[in-house]
């Protein structure tokens, strides 16, 4: 069988018999909205409105479109920017990017 990396879009083959129980990893996606980029972190706003600085913009060749599609949005500053994160354990990833309302 053939797995995806959620993480680095890496393929990976594994073999099962089966009976095996085969465990998945349960991910969580949540929606931010990003203020702005201070280096390599993102400063996002959480839905409660407390702030987050520990998401790093996406350095991986599969998200550069991602990254480049944040700083787009900032920059035009006509919209708020809203930041898909995914996350597994401590590991998290930004995975897409949008514009929202109105600023």
């Amino acid at each position: 069988m053939l797995f995806r990396s959620v993480f680095t879009d890496k393929q990976y083959e594994e073999t099962f018999g089966t009976g095996d129980m085969i465990p998945r990893p349960i991910i969580k996606k949540t929606e931010y909205t990003c203020i702005s980029v201070d280096g390599d972190f993102l400063q996002l706003m959480t839905p409660s409105g407390e702030l987050k600085e520990d998401v790093k913009l996406p350095t991986e060749a599969h998200l550069g479109d991602i990254a480049k599609r944040i700083n787009e949005i900032l920059e035009a500053a006509s919209k708020e920017c809203l930041v898909t994160v995914q996350s597994w354990g401590e590991r998290q990833q930004v995975v897409g990017a949008r514009e929202g309302v109105d600023q």
